[in-house]
């Protein structure tokens, strides 16, 4: 009986070793695949993602074109 139990926690063992998703080591220096760049914008303050942000003339990050027009009419 003892044989038994011990082979069936074996079988369950070896089972949950194969089913667990495999999980790559990160690379180190380069980015993950999920990570994203965000920035501020120098208007109200407000995080977002770099590729949705707006530049404005003077290089600054913005987070619309009114923002961005308003960044511009300050520095004037």
């Amino acid at each position: 009986m003892l044989d038994l139990v011990l082979l069936a926690l074996l079988f369950w063992l070896v089972w949950r070793k194969r089913a667990a998703p495999r999980r790559s080591a990160p690379r180190t220096g380069q980015a993950s695949p999920r990570s994203v760049v965000t920035v501020r914008c120098q208007t109200c303050g407000l995080h977002l993602p770099r590729d949705e942000a707006v530049t404005g003339a003077d290089g600054g990050w913005y987070c619309c074109r009114e923002h961005a027009q308003e960044g511009r009419n300050a520095t004037r």
